[in-house]
């Protein structure tokens, strides 16, 4: 039950500071989300426009593109030039004994639910979030989410009752 905590304010401490970072640099950024290897990394938002999540991991996640629409390459020295450099594109894996189970983001008020593959939750500038609820279960059938709203300074990790497990359907989800 402690590991499940944990791993569930570890994500919304990179949320809370993906946020503010997009309010102090005035730069988007995205939490991505690895449902498939428990996975979760900060990543520039310009890094979408790649078109691929997995794009958005190491130095994939400094990607940006000029007004012409040309890729820039990004270099060792971008990493330096943020608050960011010392997470952006590292990969978090959460501990063994507990899932990514599934995500729920609001993205222009059509909810996308995910339980495999990859999601993400943008910050905009202003530091504003996309709403969204990230679920974690543990062995033992336990559950909390992470429920991130549009002021996302109000985000929250709080346990889900048996009934909430069950109506979600993440008690038939084997780890």
């Amino acid at each position: 039950n402690r590991k499940l905590l944990v791993a569930g304010e570890s994500i919304l401490s990179l949320c809370l500071f993906a946020s503010d970072v997009s309010q102090t640099e005035g730069v988007s950024y995205v939490v991505v989300f690895d449902l498939d290897n428990d996975q979760y990394w900060l990543s520039k938002a310009s890094a979408l426009e790649q078109g691929d999540l997995s794009m958005t991991v190491g130095i994939g996640a400094l990607y940006e593109a000029t007004e012409e629409g040309e890729e820039t390459e990004a270099t060792l020295e971008d990493l330096t030039t943020t608050r960011a450099s010392g997470v952006i594109g590292q990969a978090k894996k959460l501990v063994q004994a507990v899932d990514l189970a599934m995500t729920q983001v609001d993205r222009d008020q059509l909810v996308n639910t995910l339980d495999a593959g990859m999601e993400y939750v943008q910050f905009g500038i202003g530091g504003a979030a996309e709403p969204a609820s990230i679920y974690l279960v543990n062995v033992e059938g336990r559950a909390i989410v992470i429920d991130i709203p549009r002021d996302a300074s109000r985000s929250v990790v709080r346990k889900l009752s048996e009934d909430e497990v069950t109506s979600l359907g993440l008690d038939a989800l084997q780890l």
